[in-house]
């Protein structure tokens, strides 16, 4: 299972202006990390993008983003961080108008044989 979003932009997209469009993505790339952590019940903070793991190539390219999850656990009076990391690969449409965000597979479990 991948989870994507796709995100209209304002203005086409140039090598120039990828870095100022992926930090005006903040709220897009939030919502994309934390559907990932939903189930488990952990909440998304803290994310900020690798700058030096940017890469363009074409109409699509991937970066790295940096983040800290919260699990609380009510019963126990806990209440924890995990600093992860996420490889978020991007594409263009042809217009450069529209940009996709996918993130990283995750591996499903296979059902159990009875």
């Amino acid at each position: 299972m991948k989870e994507s979003i796709s995100v209209d932009l304002a203005k086409s997209v140039t090598p120039e202006s990828l870095q100022e469009i992926l930090e005006s993505s903040h709220e897009y790339l939030l919502k994309l990390v934390g559907s990932y952590y939903f189930s488990k019940r952990g909440r998304v903070h803290n994310l900020r993008i690798d700058r030096s793991s940017i890469s363009l190539q074409h109409h699509a390219g991937s970066f790295i983003v940096l983040f800290d999850v919260n699990f609380t656990q009510g019963c126990q009076d806990l209440s924890y961080d995990e600093n992860e990391k996420m490889k978020i690969n991007f594409s263009f449409n042809d217009k450069r108008d529209k940009i996709l965000f996918e993130g990283e597979e995750v591996r499903e479990r296979e059902p159990d044989e009875l």
